[in-house]
């Protein structure tokens, strides 16, 4: 999966709305990121409109895209697995490209289908969710069919196909969140019943984030708190300092990972960088909760950190690439004269040789033209 870059500018700026369940539990509703852009039509230009879709998920994709090995803690917490930091992620096609009804082609993609690979080789698919939604269960159902139809092999007039292991990350959960849902798939000769796994933000604090190793989901953290909290914390210092202080101590528990070696320093800036992204959106109407916790994080530094790391990793490849190119120019050259000097001093003695032999021929004629004389 190759990195995007994002112009985060454009996607927090629309607004949100407050709305309640049956159960009068209050969540935020995000509306449809839409931008207009210019279509030409017929030689007159028009406007439509283009959705761009989600900035939380635009977060989580890029945690995927950057930092892909925060998701083997994930892994491990979900499904119980035991995969080490070091063993392998890699990304499949996150794009699709599907035939609907009368022909028509429409994309499909997908936020993590992954494999990794340590002791064993496992696929997995992990959605994130902003809130509850039961059309996620049919959108992993497609995701996960053409995941397998893309690693599917035939062999003897038999299609083998695997399905992955799936997941749901829900960032917003009321009390009427399942904790797990199932995909029942009826054939002929039988049905197939498919485990999707739920994992909810709301069920871990800073301390399981901590403990679990799930820097993941550090960005999303703001999620914990809901709109009435976040406005009691905007009008209540002391409220806010809970936040603030929490925010602090996921900044120095990063520094601390990053001072150990434990976590490489585009990481670090990356995570607090997106942290940033996710409370630019969510607590754009508290503007107490917005201030207080840049000051912790911050703020737009955050990015400009990140960026001046990465750029300073490619500047220090090309100098590195520049002086391993010029060390081998040098040791080249030191050969090429190593050679030269060789063959020079090859030259000279095979030059004495031919002057000693001259020498030889001619001492020999001389001595035969006395001989001559003499008779």
């Amino acid at each position: 999966m190759e990195g995007t870059s994002i112009d985060y500018k454009m996607i927090c700026t629309d607004g949100a709305g407050v709305t309640k369940d049956e159960n009068g539990l209050e969540g935020t509703v995000e509306k449809e990121i839409v931008t207009e852009v210019l279509v030409e039509e017929n030689g007159a230009g028009r406007k439509q409109s283009k959705r761009i879709g989600d900035p939380y998920d635009d977060v989580y994709r890029t945690l995927l895209n950057d930092c892909p090995q925060l998701l083997i803690p994930l892994v491990n917490e979900i499904f119980h697995e035991h995969f080490t930091k070091d063993n392998k992620v890699i990304f499949s096609k996150d794009i699709y490209t599907m035939k609907e009804q009368e022909g028509k082609l429409s994309k499909r993609m997908t936020d993590s289908s992954f494999e990794i690979i340590g002791n064993v080789r496992k696929k997995y698919l992990i959605e994130e969710q902003t809130r509850p939604d039961t059309s996620i269960l049919i959108r992993i159902f497609e995701y996960s069919i053409l995941v397998a139809r893309s690693t599917g092999v035939l062999e003897d007039n038999m299609l083998k196909v695997g399905l992955p292991n799936c997941a749901v990350l829900f960032l917003r959960s009321t009390k009427n969140t399942p904790d797990e849902m199932k995909i029942k798939i009826e054939a002929p000769l039988g049905e197939l019943m498919v485990d999707v796994l739920v994992m909810k933000l709301l069920d871990y604090t800073l301390e399981d984030m901590i403990s679990k190793d799930l820097l993941i989901l550090f960005p999303f953290y703001l999620f914990r708190y809901s709109n009435s909290r976040l406005a009691e914390c905007d009008q209540d210092e002391e409220q806010l300092e809970t936040i603030k202080a929490d925010y602090r101590r996921m900044q120095e528990h990063l520094t601390r990972l990053a001072d150990k070696g434990e976590l490489s320093e585009f990481y670090r800036h990356t995570i607090l960088y997106l942290c940033n992204v996710v409370l630019e959106n969510l607590a754009r109407n508290y503007e107490n909760v917005m201030k207080g916790v840049q000051e912790v994080m911050g703020g737009k530094v955050i990015e400009t950190e990140a960026k001046k790391i990465l750029n300073d990793g490619i500047r220090k490849g090309k100098i590195e690439g520049k002086l391993e190119g010029k060390c081998e120019e040098r040791v080249n050259t030191e050969r090429e004269r190593h050679r030269a000097d060789a063959a020079e001093q090859k030259v000279s003695m095979l030059q004495k040789e031919l002057d000693a032999l001259k020498q030889q021929l001619s001492d020999l004629m001389q001595a035969q033209e006395l001989k001559l004389v003499e008779m």
